[in-house]
């Protein structure tokens, strides 16, 4: 009875994580644990010896033969060489997570029969993969007032600083537009959604090696949000994937920390206003203001800073009523918020009394209050007059009465009685 055993052992990576050019030590122990010397021992293993070239070391003589080692003299009963070799690490072995080693032993015995026995062992090969991302931004109007109109350039590098290429790269970010990425070849990626970088035209199709990098510039827009807050903050998180497939699980992602950029965005409240009164006349031939004619008011305000407004309050003491309210027509609610470059308008009807035509004119301030999303309150005013058609006549009528002087007819000293009336045909009260 003849008898080969082969066992078949490997070093793992010392600090539990791979590198490309670490290097696995295997150890080989052949044994012959049969009956008969055994011949022609020959031992085979295609990662340490090809194409004429080993890197296994045998506690025998030896001679290294095409794809294999040949012990040099034969081996005898219960006898046992023991071969070691080493393999460095290549990038495919990362990226496998594990390297499989196939070897085998063949011999011839006494009888010149061909006997053999082969192992395979595998080494784990653990490797947490990494994506970082950079994020650099640039606002073209700083210390200025900003506006919806306004772009925010940015350049984000994705750079694979772990040791397994990355698939299926993603950016998440929100209203990123205009994206054009350069890989580290200085190949052109463009595309206009912040998705799947590698939906992007000319995406290199074998992933990102390591300490490959992809940089990208694209176009954010500033939102009526972010300038009522003060600043426009944007995060940007990479993903990657160790597997080439659709058909991943989030929870299998590598991802990158988020990077952020914060711009403060200027702000300013402001209110224009703009004030009316029309005198409605009865008379139109004279135009005199009249006691319980009417003049119609209206008041626009438009809120003419970037930032909306809240809690506004419209006050005028003219159209002040019993309730402590104000008897103004805003068309509804006041807009709250009140948005930017919006208006709206108060109107309003006011009564002539006598004491206004006395005094010759009505004016109307209107105030109003609110509180801007940059803090604080905001407060402006609008006066308007009127001025009214008056005028100041006295009309007077005489009348004289003398009496009768009989038939001695009249003589000096008689009396004639006088009546004199003065009428206000004016439309002002006359003091004097």
């Amino acid at each position: 009875m003849t008898g080969l055993f082969m066992d078949d052992s490997a070093s793992e990576p010392e600090d539990g994580y791979a590198a490309v050019g670490e290097t696995i030590k295997y150890t080989l122990a052949i044994t012959n644990n049969g009956h008969a010397v055994l011949n022609d021992v020959t031992v085979r293993d295609a990662s340490l010896v090809s194409g004429g070239q080993s890197t296994l070391v045998c506690t025998e003589a030896y001679v290294v033969e095409g794809d294999g080692v040949v012990l040099a003299s034969s081996l005898a009963l219960d006898a046992e060489v023991t071969c070691t070799g080493f393999h460095a690490v290549t990038a495919a072995d990362v990226d496998n997570l594990e390297r499989h080693s196939s070897a085998s032993v063949t011999a011839v015995d006494v009888y010149m029969t061909e006997i053999q026995d082969e192992r395979t062992v595998t080494v784990g090969l653990d490797q947490v993969g990494s994506v970082q991302l950079r994020l650099e931004s640039t606002y073209a109007n700083k210390g200025k007032n900003a506006t919806t109109a306004d772009e925010v350039k940015y350049v984000y590098t994705i750079e694979n600083n772990g040791l397994l290429t990355l698939y299926n790269i993603a950016v998440h970010a929100e209203g990123l537009v205009d994206i054009v990425c350069v890989n580290t070849d200085g190949d052109s990626v463009s595309g206009s959604s912040p998705g799947r970088v590698e939906d992007l035209a000319g995406y290199p199709s074998d992933g990102l090696a390591p300490a490959g990098s992809l940089t990208c510039s694209a176009t954010g827009s500033v939102s009526q949000a972010e300038i009522n807050a003060g600043a426009k903050k944007d995060t940007v998180t990479a993903f990657a994937y160790h597997e080439d497939t659709a058909d991943h699980l989030d929870s299998d992602a590598i991802k990158s920390e988020p990077a952020t950029s914060t711009i403060n965005l200027n702000q300013v409240a402001d209110i224009d206003m703009v004030s009316r009164l029309t005198y409605v006349a009865i008379d139109l031939d004279t135009a005199l203001a009249g006691v319980g004619e009417s003049i119609d008011f209206e008041v626009t305000m438009t809120n003419g800073g970037n930032v909306d407004i809240d809690n506004t309050v419209v006050s005028n003491e003219l159209f002040k009523n019993d309730a402590g309210g104000y008897n103004l027509d805003c068309g509804g609610d006041i807009p709250s918020p009140w948005l930017v470059d919006t208006s709206f308008t108060c109107t309003a009807m006011y009564t002539l009394s006598q004491a206004d035509i006395d005094v010759g004119s009505v004016s109307s301030t209107t105030s109003l209050r609110g509180e801007p999303a940059s803090g604080g309150f905001i407060a402006n005013s609008s006066t308007v007059t009127e001025t009214l058609h008056r005028t100041g006549l006295l009309s007077a009528t005489a009348a004289c009465t003398m009496p009768d002087a009989g038939d001695i007819g009249h003589s000096a000293g008689d009396h004639i009685a006088y009546t004199i009336d003065l009428s206000n045909t004016g439309s002002k009260v006359r003091d004097t």
